[in-house]
């Protein structure tokens, strides 16, 4: 079938109206690149090793790739080593919006298991270790699991194997520190 659409909303509603979640891998860096260039458009040609550098900045990701292709085409800021700086906040800036999006529909408790799987040193979780570490039943942690990974948070690699791209375990990691850390001005009242 032909898609002219997609919704953008991550909601459960979109499971019950007959939407699949449809998981992309990364592009390689040979995809990464082609789509870097095109966000590009006319900008003059790049030395291959400004463009790795983005791209690895980005992580591979499609959104931080177009963010950043974005912004390079529309200023007049060149794209050479000593600019990287700007660019790398520009990526930072766009895919926390973008991550937040996500965020921000999430339960409560799925919300606090995302800012907790940032204190793990694995790029995996499965549902036993997640149950383990929130003290929930295996069943609950399934299902604070699914409620992530529906909202695009992480991705489901194995049946009952979770893992994330390190852009967004660092956005967990950054909301940890900002919403659970010992001097957050907001730690107790989250926990009341």
């Amino acid at each position: 079938r032909d898609l002219h659409s997609f919704p953008t909303r991550r909601s459960s509603d979109l499971t019950t109206a007959g939407a699949d979640l449809v998981s992309v891998s990364l592009p390689d860096r040979e995809e990464a690149r082609t789509l870097l260039l095109e966000h590009l458009g006319g900008r003059p040609v790049v030395v291959a090793p400004v463009l790795d550098a983005l791209i690895d900045e980005c992580g591979r990701l499609p959104l931080a790739l177009a963010v950043v292709g974005a912004h390079a085409a529309a200023t007049a800021c060149p794209l050479r080593a000593e600019t990287l700086g700007e660019f790398r906040h520009v990526v930072s800036a766009g895919v926390r919006d973008a991550f937040y999006g996500s965020y921000r529909w999430l339960s409560s408790a799925a919300a606090r298991l995302f800012r907790s799987l940032s204190l793990g040193s694995g790029a995996d979780v499965t549902v036993p270790e997640v149950a383990g570490r929130v003290a929930v039943l295996p069943r609950e942690a399934r299902v604070l699991l699914g409620e992530l990974h529906q909202v695009g948070l992480l991705q489901q690699r194995h049946p009952g194997r979770y893992g994330w791209h390190r852009l967004v375990h660092a956005f967990a990691a950054e909301l940890h520190d900002i919403l659970d850390g010992e001097a957050s001005p907001r730690k107790g009242l989250l926990y009341q």
